[in-house]
Protein backbone atom coordinates (compact mmCIF):
# COMPACT_ATOMS: atom_id res chain seq x y z
CA UNK A 1 0.00 0.00 0.00
CA UNK A 2 1.31 3.44 -0.95
CA UNK A 3 0.62 5.99 1.79
CA UNK A 4 -1.22 9.14 0.80
CA UNK A 5 -1.84 10.64 4.23
CA UNK A 6 0.43 13.65 4.87
CA UNK A 7 1.49 12.36 8.30
CA UNK A 8 2.48 8.94 6.88
CA UNK A 9 4.52 10.51 4.08
CA UNK A 10 6.16 12.92 6.52
CA UNK A 11 7.26 9.92 8.60
CA UNK A 12 8.96 8.60 5.45
CA UNK A 13 10.90 11.85 5.19
CA UNK A 14 9.01 13.28 2.20
CA UNK A 15 9.23 17.04 1.94
CA UNK A 16 6.03 18.83 0.99
CA UNK A 17 3.92 15.77 1.75
CA UNK A 18 0.98 17.95 2.78
CA UNK A 19 0.34 18.87 -0.86
CA UNK A 20 -0.11 15.26 -2.06
CA UNK A 21 -3.80 14.90 -1.02
CA UNK A 22 -4.46 18.29 -2.61
CA UNK A 23 -2.99 17.14 -5.93
CA UNK A 24 -4.72 13.74 -5.77
CA UNK A 25 -8.15 15.24 -5.03
CA UNK A 26 -7.69 17.97 -7.63
CA UNK A 27 -6.82 15.35 -10.26
CA UNK A 28 -9.71 13.07 -9.29
CA UNK A 29 -12.10 16.02 -9.33
CA UNK A 30 -10.78 17.14 -12.72
CA UNK A 31 -11.25 13.69 -14.23
CA UNK A 32 -14.76 13.43 -12.80
CA UNK A 33 -15.69 16.88 -14.13
CA UNK A 34 -14.59 16.15 -17.69
CA UNK A 35 -16.49 12.85 -17.84
CA UNK A 36 -19.62 14.59 -16.55
CA UNK A 37 -19.73 13.11 -13.03
CA UNK A 38 -20.39 16.45 -11.37
CA UNK A 39 -21.25 15.22 -7.86
CA UNK A 40 -17.99 13.26 -7.61
CA UNK A 41 -16.12 16.21 -9.08
CA UNK A 42 -17.59 18.56 -6.47
CA UNK A 43 -16.62 16.22 -3.64
CA UNK A 44 -12.98 15.86 -4.74
CA UNK A 45 -12.52 19.51 -5.71
CA UNK A 46 -13.87 20.60 -2.32
CA UNK A 47 -11.45 18.19 -0.61
CA UNK A 48 -8.55 19.67 -2.59
CA UNK A 49 -9.47 23.09 -1.22
CA UNK A 50 -10.00 21.97 2.38
CA UNK A 51 -6.31 22.20 3.25
CA UNK A 52 -5.02 25.71 3.78
CA UNK A 53 -1.61 26.17 2.24
CA UNK A 54 0.80 29.01 2.96
CA UNK A 55 1.55 29.47 -0.75
CA UNK A 56 -0.25 29.26 -4.10
CA UNK A 57 -0.66 25.63 -5.17
CA UNK A 58 -1.50 24.95 -8.83
CA UNK A 59 -3.72 22.01 -7.87
CA UNK A 60 -5.83 24.33 -5.71
CA UNK A 61 -6.07 26.92 -8.50
CA UNK A 62 -7.25 24.12 -10.78
CA UNK A 63 -9.79 22.93 -8.21
CA UNK A 64 -11.14 26.45 -7.69
CA UNK A 65 -11.37 27.05 -11.44
CA UNK A 66 -13.29 23.81 -12.03
CA UNK A 67 -15.64 24.51 -9.13
CA UNK A 68 -16.47 27.78 -10.91
CA UNK A 69 -17.26 25.75 -14.06
CA UNK A 70 -19.49 23.51 -11.94
CA UNK A 71 -21.37 26.62 -10.83
CA UNK A 72 -21.89 27.45 -14.53
CA UNK A 73 -23.32 23.97 -15.05
CA UNK A 74 -25.86 24.73 -12.32
CA UNK A 75 -26.69 28.12 -13.85
CA UNK A 76 -25.10 30.05 -10.95
CA UNK A 77 -23.44 32.62 -13.20
CA UNK A 78 -22.78 35.42 -10.70
CA UNK A 79 -21.02 33.18 -8.14
CA UNK A 80 -19.19 31.41 -10.98
CA UNK A 81 -17.90 34.72 -12.31
CA UNK A 82 -16.81 35.88 -8.85
CA UNK A 83 -14.99 32.59 -8.19
CA UNK A 84 -13.27 32.64 -11.58
CA UNK A 85 -12.16 36.23 -11.12
CA UNK A 86 -10.68 35.34 -7.72
CA UNK A 87 -8.74 32.45 -9.26
CA UNK A 88 -7.50 34.65 -12.11
CA UNK A 89 -6.38 37.40 -9.71
CA UNK A 90 -4.52 34.91 -7.51
CA UNK A 91 -2.84 33.24 -10.48
CA UNK A 92 -1.92 36.56 -12.07
CA UNK A 93 -0.31 37.88 -8.90
CA UNK A 94 1.71 34.64 -8.64
CA UNK A 95 2.80 34.73 -12.30
CA UNK A 96 0.73 31.64 -13.15
CA UNK A 97 -1.87 33.11 -15.51
CA UNK A 98 -0.70 31.03 -18.51
CA UNK A 99 -0.60 27.68 -16.74
CA UNK A 100 -2.99 24.97 -18.05
CA UNK A 101 -4.61 24.78 -14.61
CA UNK A 102 -6.14 28.18 -15.35
CA UNK A 103 -8.21 26.90 -18.28
CA UNK A 104 -11.26 26.24 -16.11
CA UNK A 105 -11.35 29.85 -14.94
CA UNK A 106 -11.07 31.17 -18.51
CA UNK A 107 -13.75 28.76 -19.74
CA UNK A 108 -15.99 29.91 -16.90
CA UNK A 109 -15.55 33.54 -17.91
CA UNK A 110 -16.17 32.68 -21.58
CA UNK A 111 -19.40 30.87 -20.67
CA UNK A 112 -20.59 33.67 -18.41
CA UNK A 113 -19.87 36.41 -20.96
CA UNK A 114 -21.42 34.33 -23.78
CA UNK A 115 -24.58 33.91 -21.72
CA UNK A 116 -24.67 37.68 -21.19
CA UNK A 117 -24.15 38.43 -24.89
CA UNK A 118 -20.74 40.08 -24.58
CA UNK A 119 -19.04 38.60 -27.65
CA UNK A 120 -15.81 40.58 -27.46
CA UNK A 121 -15.14 39.37 -23.94
CA UNK A 122 -15.79 35.77 -25.05
CA UNK A 123 -13.00 36.16 -27.61
CA UNK A 124 -10.67 37.59 -24.95
CA UNK A 125 -11.23 34.72 -22.51
CA UNK A 126 -10.88 32.05 -25.19
CA UNK A 127 -7.76 33.83 -26.46
CA UNK A 128 -6.18 33.39 -23.04
CA UNK A 129 -6.60 29.64 -23.39
CA UNK A 130 -5.07 29.70 -26.86
CA UNK A 131 -2.18 31.75 -25.46
CA UNK A 132 -1.09 29.04 -23.04
CA UNK A 133 1.52 27.84 -25.51
CA UNK A 134 3.19 24.43 -25.41
CA UNK A 135 1.99 23.53 -21.92
CA UNK A 136 -1.69 23.58 -22.88
CA UNK A 137 -4.48 23.50 -23.51
CA UNK A 138 -5.43 19.84 -23.44
CA UNK A 139 -7.71 18.36 -26.14
CA UNK A 140 -10.87 18.47 -24.00
CA UNK A 141 -10.19 22.12 -23.14
CA UNK A 142 -9.61 22.95 -26.82
CA UNK A 143 -12.89 21.26 -27.78
CA UNK A 144 -14.82 23.09 -25.07
CA UNK A 145 -13.31 26.36 -26.28
CA UNK A 146 -14.25 25.48 -29.88
CA UNK A 147 -17.86 24.82 -28.93
CA UNK A 148 -18.06 28.11 -27.01
CA UNK A 149 -16.46 29.94 -29.94
CA UNK A 150 -18.96 28.34 -32.33
CA UNK A 151 -21.85 29.49 -30.15
CA UNK A 152 -20.34 32.98 -30.02
CA UNK A 153 -19.93 33.07 -33.81
CA UNK A 154 -23.50 31.94 -34.31
CA UNK A 155 -24.78 34.65 -31.98
CA UNK A 156 -22.91 37.15 -34.17
CA UNK A 157 -24.64 35.77 -37.29
CA UNK A 158 -21.59 33.81 -38.53
CA UNK A 159 -23.06 30.31 -38.69
CA UNK A 160 -20.71 29.04 -41.42
CA UNK A 161 -17.66 30.14 -39.44
CA UNK A 162 -19.17 28.49 -36.36
CA UNK A 163 -19.56 25.18 -38.19
CA UNK A 164 -16.10 25.41 -39.73
CA UNK A 165 -14.54 25.94 -36.31
CA UNK A 166 -16.30 22.94 -34.83
CA UNK A 167 -15.20 20.74 -37.71
CA UNK A 168 -11.56 21.86 -37.46
CA UNK A 169 -10.80 19.70 -34.42
CA UNK A 170 -7.86 17.33 -35.05
CA UNK A 171 -8.99 13.71 -35.47
CA UNK A 172 -6.08 12.59 -33.27
CA UNK A 173 -7.70 14.37 -30.32
CA UNK A 174 -11.03 12.53 -30.54
CA UNK A 175 -9.78 9.41 -28.76
CA UNK A 176 -8.56 11.47 -25.82
CA UNK A 177 -11.78 13.44 -25.25
CA UNK A 178 -14.53 12.19 -22.90
CA UNK A 179 -17.63 10.89 -24.66
CA UNK A 180 -19.98 13.37 -22.95
CA UNK A 181 -17.93 16.26 -24.31
CA UNK A 182 -17.86 14.79 -27.82
CA UNK A 183 -21.64 14.39 -27.65
CA UNK A 184 -22.04 18.05 -26.60
CA UNK A 185 -19.92 19.11 -29.57
CA UNK A 186 -21.90 16.89 -31.95
CA UNK A 187 -25.24 18.13 -30.61
CA UNK A 188 -24.07 21.73 -30.98
CA UNK A 189 -23.10 21.05 -34.60
CA UNK A 190 -26.48 19.40 -35.28
CA UNK A 191 -28.31 22.36 -33.75
CA UNK A 192 -26.28 24.79 -35.88
CA UNK A 193 -27.07 22.78 -39.00
CA UNK A 194 -30.77 22.61 -38.12
CA UNK A 195 -30.94 26.37 -37.65
CA UNK A 196 -29.14 26.98 -40.93
CA UNK A 197 -31.59 24.76 -42.85
CA UNK A 198 -28.79 22.56 -44.31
Amino acid sequence: RVPVEPWAMAELGMAGAEVVPVVVNSNLGTAAYWVGDFSTAERHLAAALDLEMDHVVLAQLNASALRALLQCERGELDPAEAAARDVIATASSAGLAKMPQMAGAYLTMARVTLDRGDNEDVDDWLGRIAGMGRSGPEPHVRLTGSVLLALRRESAGKREAALAGLRAQPEDDRGRIPRALLEWSTLTEIALLARSGD
